[in-house]
């Protein structure tokens, strides 16, 4: 084990495949995928529905107080009028207390990586709501513009009547966003749900092998929470010794060093007509992990 890391047993870390790190020899980037050992493919919970509504609440009533602070030009009177009041600024500075407590979608991007193991979809899943909620508000907007312009308007020149126009663009960008994300988020689990299939499989099926991280390469990217690694595995099979290039995705303070237990797990894929081999790298969890302690040289300026 090479340097002075922080060691700890992953033996008793029952969450390795949510915090890192997660191996891949044939994903990268956000579609990097794991699943908890003995855990089913990914399911959609009650929890995560709660917090689906929860997030999409709270951004439509967010929306609906902070919109007009962006959209300013051509408000509605009272609209305008209420924009300026204190207890809308004193709601704002809750809502950013609120965003670095609980977040901005209250823990469902993790509730959605523990479940399907992937970066991909607990984004997309985390940004739905967000967007339907902007959407939502912006929806109620338009309609108070509607109402307005209902009323007869007397001694206003037309160009002194409130222009809906900033909202209108606005709720046409939110709404394509929303369909978008609508119509990739069941694409994106049945790809996940697909891929941790495959790593179940070969965990009961494959060949298991001993190896060792011997070398960690950053990659100054980061996806969520996670930073990106390009990693060399060497690993010993009947036949000798064996070395694989695998993308690495984790936690910043979990970034195995040099010498980083791994067990290999090989077999074949299935579906289509050839096969293909499929090695799956996951951590050792008998041998003690050794970690960087050294997390700040992981950060990645944006």
């Amino acid at each position: 084990m090479s340097g002075a890391g922080r060691t700890e047993s992953l033996a008793e870390d029952e969450q390795w495949w949510v915090d890192g790190p997660i191996f891949s020899t044939r994903r990268q980037g956000a579609r990097i995928t794991a699943v908890g050992p003995g855990r089913v493919p990914g399911r959609f919970t009650p929890g995560m529905l709660f917090r689906i509504a929860l997030t999409a609440v709270f951004w439509a009533g967010l929306g609906f107080l902070v919109l007009p602070k962006f959209l300013s030009q051509g408000l509605v009177p009272w609209v305008e009028h209420m924009s300026s009041q204190w207890w809308v600024y004193a709601l704002l500075a809750l809502w950013v207390l609120g965003f670095f407590t609980v977040g901005s979608a209250f823990g469902l991007s993790r509730a959605a990586t523990r479940s399907y193991g992937q970066q991909g979809v607990a984004s997309v899943l985390a940004a739905l709501p967000i967007v339907l909620g902007l959407l939502a508000a912006l929806g109620v907007h338009l309609w108070v513009y509607a109402e307005f312009y209902s009323q007869p308007h007397r001694g206003l020149e037309p160009w002194e009547l409130p222009d809906p126009v900033l909202f209108v663009i606005a709720a046409t960008v939110a709404a394509a966003g929303v369909l978008v994300l609508v119509v990739w988020l069941p694409i994106s689990i049945v790809r996940a749900r697909h891929e941790q299939r495959d790593i179940a499989r070969l965990r009961d099926e494959g060949a298991r092998f001993s190896g060792v991280v011997v070398n960690v390469r950053f990659r100054h990217e980061q996806i969520g929470s996670f930073v990106q690694f390009d990693t060399t595995i060497v690993f010993t099979t009947l036949t000798g010794d064996r070395s694989v290039e695998a993308r690495m995705s984790t936690s910043s303070d979990r970034v195995p060093l040099s010498g980083f237990a791994v067990r290999a797990f090989v077999g074949d894929t299935r579906g289509g007509r050839a096969r293909r081999e499929m090695i799956l790298i996951e951590p050792d969890l008998s041998q003690q992990a050794c970690f960087d302690p050294d997390s700040s040289k992981y950060s990645v300026r944006t």
